[in-house]
């Protein structure tokens, strides 16, 4: 037998990405990373609507590609979230936990309030994404 590399147009095929943090910027360039390989992308971000660049993404993708809103730091919209991505397109396999806020102030005026909204968002957030993934996979059998 022979080894032979999967084409990079390949090697997510079949596979089910959840990506936070997505309707822009790095969290973009992913899932069009992603699905340029073959995977089929849930697509999470805070904002009510996606945005222009990822409705034009969509619309080259559309059985491939699709936008749910969720805000990382309630535990609740966490669980829709993945459920609402397994139900579009089977159980996750991959995460891009991209979710993450940079509300930057100098210390002298920076507020308990803007420390809690970041930790929220970055730590909180990423870490129960991450716990509440992991579950999902490994009730689905996901390797």
């Amino acid at each position: 037998m022979t080894w032979a590399p999967i084409p990079p147009a390949q090697r997510l095929r079949g596979r089910h990405a959840l990506l936070t943090g997505a309707a822009g910027g790095m969290g973009l360039a992913v899932a069009q990373a992603y699905l340029q390989q073959g995977a089929r992308c849930s697509v999470a971000d805070l904002g009510a609507h996606a945005t222009p660049e990822l409705v034009a993404l969509m619309a080259q993708h559309p059985d491939a590609l699709h936008y749910l809103r969720s805000d990382v730091t309630q535990a609740a919209q966490i669980d829709a979230l993945i459920g609402a991505a397994a139900a579009r397109f089977g159980p996750v396999s991959t995460l891009f936990n991209n979710a993450a806020i940079f509300d930057m102030a100098p210390l002298l005026e920076s507020d308990e309030a803007m420390y809690d909204r970041i930790f929220a968002v970055n730590v909180r957030g990423a870490f129960f994404v991450m716990q509440k993934v992991l579950a999902h996979m490994l009730r689905h059998g996901v390797r």
